[in-house]
């Protein structure tokens, strides 16, 4: 039997998340535990998992560089217009904080990352 979407979610996802919290009850973490290593028995033998140590031994030391520039007009443009909207929005419907988050860090990286994501998006 396969699960998808929904069913996949209620299966495993979501009591295995509740299981994860700090107040969960010990029947719910039970519980959580029992979907988790189900889930685990099922996906074992085609998901490689590789532990730090194994990677460490054959991958090149890691070298991260963090670089700072200036925002284009463009950005700022963008950015005080996202900002705009999430003003007059939230105070009318509530709108999700994380969405907004996730459509400021996509026009401060590139502008393109914001259209890509809203190309398929309906207007209100």
């Amino acid at each position: 039997h396969v699960c998808h979407g929904a069913e996949f979610r209620q299966e495993f996802e979501e009591p295995i998340v509740r299981s994860r919290q700090p107040d969960a009850e010990a029947e719910v973490r039970v519980i959580g535990e029992e979907r988790a290593a189900q889930l685990n028995r099922k996906t074992g033998w085609f998901i490689l998992r590789r532990t730090q140590q194994a990677i460490d031994q054959y991958l090149p030391s890691k070298h991260e560089a963090v670089v700072f520039c200036a925002i284009t007009p463009l950005q700022v443009m963008l950015y005080k217009a996202a900002v705009q909207f999430w003003d007059n929005k939230n105070a009318a419907n509530g709108l999700a904080h994380l969405g907004v988050i996730t459509a400021l860090k996509k026009i401060c990286n590139h502008p393109t990352l914001l259209s890509r994501a809203t190309s398929d998006c309906q207007p209100d």
